[in-house]
Parts: structure tokens; C-alpha cells; sequence
């Protein structure tokens, strides 16, 4: 009887140290299984805001050296943009580069400009007067951005550094063909 009541005490045991094997490798999977669940929720949640967000690209569409120069403002974003207002560049000098709409049609006062609606993956232009003689040193030009989207989402832009009125890029480097 104190052998069967041995074999029975072993069973017991390893039955248990089975159901605690098991358990624990449950519970492991189970918060792997959590915390890849949380981090997919996390990169669906930040590709859905990336996709919230407007995304301007700014080039110069002139060459410099002009009293004014073109600047073209694509949206690369997936948004329609019903309204896309430009302001004009903060500079440290007294200097005041007004902005205007290319066709005219916004005479500058300097402040901003409503260059309109920019459909997804399409343009528009504004001009920037600079007045032609370069100044000395020549200034970082930053222009602030405002948008707002169809459903009314409204988005104010880090400033965005323009490509410099006054100087020419750097040319093309072709190696041989």
C-alpha cells in the first residue's frame, strides 16, 4: 500500500509539473501574442495619421537672380486640400519678402497668400518678391503653411526652408556615357 501511495504521489507530481509547463508557455504566448497585436495597432495607427497629414513638397521654378521668383507647391499627400494659404518668409533683417499668387489675380500685401485648393499629387504656384539684388548675408527663407482638408481637418506646417532666390544650384555632374 505505501508503494501504490508512492506511485500515486509521483503521478500527482508530475501531472502537476506538467500543468505548470503548460500554463506558463500559455501565458508566454499569450503576452507575445499581445504585444504583436499592440505593435501592429501602433504602425496602423501612425500609417493612418501619416496619411491625415498633408505632404508639401516647395521648389524654386525659376532661376534666381529676378525681382520674382516662382515657387511651385505640390501636395503629395493623398488629401484634397481645399485651402492652401502661404505666409511669407520670417527673416531676422528688416528685410520683407511679400508673397502673391502667380497669376495676379491676389495682389501682395505681403502677408499671405491663398494659392487655393491643391487636389492630390497636383500643383500650384506662388511668387516670391525679392526685390533682385541679393542682400548680404543672404537669409534663410522659411514659409509657413496652412491647410485645410475636405472633412475640415486643419494642419499648420513646420516652417519649410525655400530654396534660396539668389543662388543657382550646384550643376550637374554627368559621368562618362
Amino acid at each position: 500500500m505505501a508503494a501504490a501511495a508512492l506511485v500515486i504521489s509521483i503521478l500527482a507530481l508530475a501531472t502537476s509539473a506538467v500543468a505548470v509547463f503548460y500554463t506558463r508557455r500559455l501565458s508566454a504566448s499569450g503576452t507575445v501574442q499581445a504585444a504583436a497585436a499592440t505593435r501592429q495597432t501602433a504602425i496602423l495607427s501612425e500609417q493612418h495619421e501619416r496619411q491625415r497629414r498633408p505632404d508639401l513638397t516647395v521648389s524654386r521654378t525659376t532661376s534666381p537672380g529676378g525681382t520674382v521668383v516662382l515657387y511651385s507647391v505640390r501636395n503629395d499627400s493623398p488629401l484634397d486640400l481645399t485651402s492652401v494659404i502661404v505666409h511669407r518668409p520670417e527673416v531676422d533683417s528688416r528685410m520683407i519678402y511679400p508673397v502673391s499668387t502667380a497669376d495676379g489675380s491676389q495682389l501682395p500685401d505681403g502677408d499671405e497668400v491663398d494659392i487655393g485648393p491643391i487636389p492630390s499629387s497636383e500643383n500650384r504656384t506662388f511668387h516670391l518678391l525679392t526685390g533682385g539684388a541679393a542682400p548680404s548675408p543672404i537669409p534663410d527663407l522659411r514659409v509657413v503653411i496652412d491647410c485645410t482638408a475636405e472633412d475640415g481637418g486643419h494642419w499648420r506646417l513646420a516652417p519649410i526652408l525655400l530654396d534660396s532666390p539668389w543662388r543657382r544650384p550646384p550643376p550637374v555632374i554627368r559621368g562618362p556615357s
